[in-house]
């Protein structure tokens, strides 16, 4: 198929975004890697009056450090993440989410806040974006409002964005728990999505016990899964096996896994928890401080 007829503007201006989007409110789609939006434009399954393509953003390709946080603009591909030093040092768990990726064309070309917005269940950087706590900054002709990844993430593509509303950047928080982060999934293949996804932060005290502990999973329901109450309660333990299978097990409590062709919901369930526990043992190596229970 081909898409419908639209409009289409390539503003130099951030502001010129905005006013577009105050003008033309829901008929309007953003358009940045494209990877989400053209295949959806050639299903027909949106059909906007006009397409805003933020490639000619001066800077909108902005990966670096301020004020202790990962600042990530617009326009930051997917293997722009892959290769960061800064981001392979820092917040390695975004290094690897993105490196799941689709394939190297598809990163070439894709972004993380195109991803981010476009909010599919199924996709590894929702997840991240939460278990690691990020700042979604969105902007409109209202002015700024900042959205925690927990309240951002509403349903099946479904965000907070209000209409006139640009995801504008998203802060990423630096330090102990990012560089203890990790990412694992399983796929059927290379590119595929995953079946289960898991991003994962775990810091231990110098004793081995649990400091601070942050969790996501992906494909496990219409947002990405995660349970703070379990989190809560997982600190000043020892991270042993026994005690991380069952901390898998209560975050697993709030999923909702379908079945499908590629495989049951008790089967995504069980493979669920392995991830959980292999990504926060990876989280756990990572501690420079802590250490892990064998027992």
């Amino acid at each position: 198929m081909k898409p419908a007829p639209f409009a289409y503007q390539r503003p130099t201006t951030q502001a010129a975004v905005l006013d577009l989007l105050a003008r033309h409110g829901a008929q309007a789609k953003v358009l940045a890697g494209g990877q989400s939006l053209m295949p959806m434009l050639a299903l027909r399954l949106v059909r906007p009056e006009l397409v805003i393509d933020l490639g000619g953003l001066e800077g909108a390709d902005r990966l670096a450090a301020r004020d202790g946080q990962l600042e990530i603009g617009p326009l930051v591909r997917h293997q722009q993440v892959v290769e960061s030093a800064l981001v392979r040092t820092e917040v390695p768990a975004l290094a690897e989410a993105a490196g799941w990726i689709g394939h190297l064309e598809i990163r070439n070309r894709g972004t993380v806040l195109g991803s981010l917005a476009h909010a599919d269940p199924a996709a590894e950087l929702p997840a991240l974006a939460v278990a690691l706590g990020a700042q979604m900054i969105c902007h409109s002709q209202a002015g700024e409002r900042i959205v925690p990844a927990g309240e951002f993430f509403l349903g099946l593509f479904q965000t907070a964005l209000a209409e006139g509303e640009m995801l504008v950047s998203c802060l990423l928080p630096l330090g102990a728990v990012a560089r203890a982060s990790a990412f694992t999934e399983f796929a059927l293949r290379e590119g595929d999505f995953a079946l289960a996804a898991v991003a994962a932060s775990l810091v231990t005290s110098p004793d081995g016990r649990v400091a601070e502990v942050r969790l996501a999973v992906a494909g496990m329901g219409p947002a990405p899964v995660t349970n703070e109450t379990a989190q809560a309660q997982l600190v000043g333990q020892v991270p042993s096996p026994a005690v991380l299978r069952e901390f898998a097990d209560a975050v697993l409590s709030q999923a909702e896994p379908a079945d499908d062709l590629r495989a049951t919901a008790s089967y995504r369930l069980k493979l669920a928890s392995r991830l959980i526990v292999e990504a926060l043992g990876e989280s756990i190596s990572r501690n420079p401080k802590g250490g892990v229970s064998r027992a």
